[in-house]
């Protein structure tokens, strides 16, 4: 949001009763946290159906499982993180993508 970019739906910013200038500010607005709540469920919805067809995928789905389980994981931070996601930049450090990565080689999903 600091940089304008926005990837939520217009109609949802009007259902949650806010701006795209609200979601951006840095104090707490309980209706920003329910839409980027509500979001995030219906992002998780949508990994849980692809984490479906790439388990019913043959031959190679390293790729698109790894970057798969790293998004998944970020999605599941700011979860976390109670969607406070302007003071508090979601990211995974090296660790933690070597991480998801060995797990990835280990279980393709």
């Amino acid at each position: 949001a600091s940089n304008g970019r926005f990837y939520i739906p217009g109609e949802d910013f009007r259902r949650f009763n806010l701006s795209r200038q609200e979601i951006g500010k840095t104090e707490k607005n309980r209706n920003a946290s329910e839409l980027l709540s509500f979001e995030t469920d219906r992002a998780l919805r949508y990994y849980m159906k692809a984490g479906e067809i790439l388990k019913k995928e043959k031959g190679s789905v390293f790729m698109p499982a790894a970057i798969y389980n790293i998004y998944l994981t970020l999605l599941l931070k700011i979860q976390k993180g109670n969607f406070d996601i302007i003071n508090k930049v979601p990211k995974l450090n090296a660790f933690e993508k070597l991480e998801v990565l060995v797990k990835t080689m280990f279980t393709a999903l």
